[in-house]
């Protein structure tokens, strides 16, 4: 069970990396872009809220990532690539984190 404080840093971890999008000659893929977006969706919806969320904070290329796991078996980031936006994600094993 991940704790509010890491879901916050791994918001700011992706928003991060999404920030350095719009700096010049900047080379980013289409496709990191949209799992970042995934990714930031997933901590923001049903998946920063339940307790099967698992975190792991790495340095990659020297960059800060966030890689979002279940206990479950699910994918987060899959799970938001297949939700249109504007519309709430659904899955099966998503049992609500109690906030003490």
């Amino acid at each position: 069970m991940e704790t509010e404080r890491q879901i916050v840093a791994a918001k700011e971890v992706v928003r991060r990396l999404q920030g350095r999008i719009s700096k010049p000659h900047h080379r980013f893929h289409s496709s990191a872009a949209s799992d970042n977006v995934n990714r930031l969706r997933a901590l923001e919806g049903l998946c920063g809220e339940c307790v099967n969320l698992e975190l792991k904070f790495a340095r990659k290329d020297g960059k800060d990532v966030v890689v979002l796991g279940c206990s479950q078996g699910y994918s987060p980031v899959a799970l938001y690539g297949n939700t249109p936006l504007g519309e709430e994600a659904s899955c099966d094993g998503y049992k609500k984190r109690v906030v003490k």
